[in-house]
């Protein structure tokens, strides 16, 4: 061997280098043969630079060498150390000790956790895996370095079952991979997704069994847990009845199946009373001979749009089958045999919520094909309902969607809202009252807040019937913050709900001045401060005697003439005109989803903020009672005058989509669909000039049995939706708190983000003059919130007038440069200014006291807005506006 040369000898897992007369030993007699791995054993070790033991360095313990060769110097033992190629120095014997393996008796996986090195070599100078996701590992044995730490050897099987080493990581980057016993049934609910041989990744199952498809059924053995998910281990029956391994596969696209009804809910178009329908793809399907059978089946090509029947639906492990029969009635003739449901849509419309991310996404003329119409940004904010679903040869589901009542066209599926729940992200709840008996009244259902919510289908759903809590109601008895934690599917979202700690914030106390109240009735405490206005407004009955708007109804819509309507009598003498026309329709038929003006929705609240204008609907079908007191839900929907046509198009969508699909396109950008929510009776729509606020409380609800609060939510005037929810209680007691007076709320207005005025009606106070029997007082009162979120309210006004059943209100908007509120009645409305301060105790006077002509309309709403009032009318379906001031 040449001088100066290495010869490099591999020996296990570590290079030994033999090194001949190397200069960076002066010393090379004496140097015994010795191969072998060692490990610092001494937290005191120290390596010398040469054999003369002249310099030398410290040495962490646990650290690494491969020795070559030893010499004995002054009668003690000194290895010659290595890591790869590179010459470390000489080590005592008595720091150092032999690295050995330690073998497993059989093998055994390991989990390497996120982020944790595996390395090439126990010298760590060279990285094999920064791991970026938790991975499975198989290791046969480990070394325990001279610190203690165990040093586990890695490796994986490739897609051929070949071992393949991958490195070294230390124990404590490990977590044992667990099996957990489960043996249930889950149901596939999304399509395509891979099954696997082995959990390394390395390797699907063979075809035709590589995939699991939406809708299949397996029995998930058991299952680890990986990446925060869990993995089934699935079987099914085999055709030969025996039991077979399916592979492992991602628990977030399974669903637990424990009942026919839970089963049931993963399918759209379940509930089909005419069970007629049509083939929704031109692909070839598999018509099986039963409802359980995966193997007995003929293959057949309907093609697209071939009417079929049903006389039977079965939900099993085959999957939710259907027994088809071809035309409309069944017969042994026209049996095709029992095909996948998912293969057939009906004529009932399914509403669906727009997937705001994909609104690039085009709007085709044909389900795979045609011409492109427009994008999805043109329709994403409107009503948007699905009537067909086509399944292309390809596995691809596309939806035939329905704009604001109007055939739209074809999106691909990855446009609608999958497995969405939406909560504000503000939950604030006023304390519970206790009363003179010291109980108290302390459940809030925080359903309530719920946005919406959608299925894996995108589809809607009902945020009372689906949406799950980990608790059921919140105490609000006890101060704090109560986390709730929202879950439907896949989709969970937490909130922090707070209980504001101010038991007194809705308690005021009256002066001690009273008043005389008619017999039977208790002695009221007055508050002196207060302003009387007397007044007479003429009731305007309704009910039967409502028609349509008085320009008629010409299959599609009105005219761009504008009706009007006038004041009859009083002040100011006012003509109102038509501002907008809305739709009598923005859904595709007249079922529970119908929007806008119909028999089961209609508009009741108002606002406006400059050119676009706020209505919303109350979904009458759904009407609060003690067995489900989540009802009262409605929309809000946004008409944008700017972009909505010419003054009768928003009547024509439905035709428009005909007749024009560019017109009626350019139309939709202009109207926006917020989702269905809590909405009360629906006439508490308010704005402070940036801000939508929505008050739940009932028309008439009482507050005086403690559980009834005022729950007014701030509404995004973009999303429509709810961003902060907000209970406050008004309790007006006597000083010693021996009476609580009765109110009822009707009616919120905002000033501020901060300020409302709430009317309410006290009904201890009665006229006893002769003829005025029903006259009730009426009471304003002022609430502000502070700034640690809790409120101080004080009365401002005390109304006396006759506005009883025949004149309910119907709305109130506040007018900031005359300071003052102004309420609708269903034939008429009034005006009157408030204080200015608290020490203001007349200042107060009646503005306005109209009655508008019948004209066969019902008001519903009252807004301000840039120098007009907007009055809404229920019956004709329109907004209708007149300077003011």
């Amino acid at each position: 061997m040449k001088k100066g040369y290495l010869a490099l000898v591999t020996i296990g897992l570590f290079t030994s280098i033999v090194l001949e007369n190397n200069q960076a030993d002066a010393a090379t007699s004496g140097l015994y043969n010795y191969q072998s791995k060692m490990t610092v054993s001494s937290s005191n070790g120290r390596i010398f630079k040469d054999s003369s033991l002249k310099s030398s360095s410290n040495v962490k313990q646990g650290t690494v060498y491969q020795a070559d060769g030893y010499r004995n110097i002054n009668g003690k033992r000194y290895y010659r150390m290595y890591q790869g190629s590179k010459y470390c120095g000489y080590m005592h014997s008595d720091n150092v000790k032999k690295l050995t393996k330690t073998n497993l008796s059989s093998s055994k996986k390991y989990i390497a956790l996120k982020g944790k090195n595996i390395w090439n070599d126990l010298y760590f100078k060279k990285k094999n895996i920064t791991s970026d996701r938790e991975r499975v590992y198989e290791t046969d044995g480990y070394y325990t370095l001279g610190n203690g730490q165990k040093y586990y050897s890695l490796a994986q099987y490739d897609r051929n079952g070949k071992r393949v080493w991958k490195g070294y990581t230390y124990s404590g980057s490990l977590r044992d991979m667990k099996y957990t016993s489960y043996n249930k049934k889950v149901v596939i609910d999304k399509n395509n997704y891979s099954l696997w041989n082995n959990l390394y990744f390395s390797k699907k199952m063979a075809n035709p069994n590589a995939t699991a498809k939406n809708g299949q059924v397996y029995q998930a053995k058991g299952y680890y847990y990986l990446n925060g998910h869990r993995y089934y281990s699935l079987y099914r029956t085999d055709s030969n009845g025996k039991e077979k391994w399916w592979g492992y596969i991602d628990g977030g696209c399974a669903k637990l199946v424990d009942s026919k009804s839970v089963y049931n809910q993963y399918f759209d178009y379940k509930n089909i009373s005419d069970k007629t329908g049509y083939i929704n793809t031109g692909a070839t399907l598999k018509f099986y001979s039963g409802p359980t059978s995966n193997y007995d089946y003929t293959n057949r090509k309907l093609g697209y749009s071939t009417k079929v029947c049903y006389t039977d639906e079965s939900f099993n492990e085959s999957g939710n089958r259907v027994k088809v029969f071809k035309g409309t009635k069944p017969s042994s003739n026209t049996f095709l045999g029992w095909l996948d449901r998912r293969y057939i849509y009906d004529s009932n419309t399914t509403a669906k919520m727009a997937n705001h991310e994909k609104n690039h996404y085009g709007v085709w003329s044909e389900p795979d094909g045609g011409s492109k119409l427009t994008t999805m940004s043109t329709f994403q904010k409107g009503h948007i309902e699905v009537n067909q679903q086509y399944i292309n040869p390809k596995g691809i589901t596309q939806y035939h969607i329905v704009s604001n009542g109007a055939n739209a066209g074809w999106v691909d599926n990855d446009f609608v809202l999958r497995n969405q729940i939406n909560v504000p992200t503000k939950i604030s709840l006023v304390r519970s009252y206790k009363n003179e008996n010291g109980t108290y009244v302390a459940k809030w259902n925080p359903l309530n807040a719920v946005n919406y919510a959608t299925s894996n289908y995108g589809s809607v759903l009902n945020p009372t019937r689906d949406v799950k809590v980990d608790k059921t109601s919140i105490d609000t008895s006890k101060p704090g913050i109560h986390k709730v934690t929202y879950s439907i599917g896949t989709a969970s979202k937490t909130v922090d709900i707070v209980v504001r700690d101010s038991e007194s914030e809705m308690e005021v106390k009256y002066n001690a001045n009273p008043q005389q109240p008619a017999q039977g009735y208790p002695k009221i405490p007055y508050l002196n401060q207060m302003t009387n206005l007397n007044y007479t407004l003429a009731g305007y009955k309704g009910g039967s005697s409502y028609g349509t708007a008085p320009q008629g109804d010409n299959g599609y819509g009105v005219s761009s003439i504008p009706n009007t309507w006038t004041t009859a009598k009083g002040t100011p003498n006012m003509t109102f005109k038509t501002a907008l026309f809305t739709p009598y329709r923005l859904s595709e038929s007249n079922n529970k989803e119908s929007m806008a003006n119909s028999e089961t929705v209609q508009p009741q609240g108002l606002s406006v903020i400059g050119k676009k204008i706020y209505v919303l609907y109350k979904k009458l079908d759904e009407k609060k009672s003690a067995s489900n007191p989540m009802k009262n839900r409605g929309y809000i929907v946004c008409y944008d005058q700017s972009k909505v046509g010419k003054l009768g198009d928003l009547r024509q969508l439905r035709a428009l989509s005909r007749e024009d699909y560019n017109k009626y396109a350019s139309i939709s950008t202009g109207i926006t669909v917020g989702p269905e929510i809590v909405v009360g009776h629906g006439q508490t729509l308010t704005t402070d000039g940036k801000n939508l606020f929505v008050n739940t409380t009932n028309e008439g609800e009482n507050n005086r049995d403690l559980t009834g609060v005022n729950s007014f939510n701030k509404v995004n005037p973009n999303t429509l939706t709810v961003s902060e929810y907000t209970t406050s209680r008004i309790i007006a007691t006597n000083k010693s708190r021996s009476y609580i007076a009765n109110r009822q709320f009707f009616n919120m207005a905002a000033k501020d983000e901060n300020t409302f005025y709430a009317l309410y009606k006290c009904n201890e106070y009665k006229n006893t003059k002769p003829g005025t029997s029903s006259a009730a007082n009426w009471e304003v009162w002022e609430s502000k919130r502070q700034s640690d979120g809790t409120f101080k309210s004080r009365q401002v006004i005390s109304l006396r007038m006759p506005i009883g059943i025949d004149t309910p209100i119907q709305g109130m908007t506040y007018i900031a440069n005359k300071n003052a509120l102004y309420v609708v009645t269903d034939g008429g409305f009034i005006g009157f200014t408030l204080p200015t301060s608290t020490e203001d105790t007349g200042g107060s006077k009646l503005i306005a006291n109209t009655k508008l002509n019948s004209q066969r309309r019902e008001a519903e709403g009252i807004a301000y807005s840039n120098g007009k009032l907007y009055i809404g009318s229920n019956k004709g379906s329109e907004v209708l506006a007149a300077s003011l001031y």
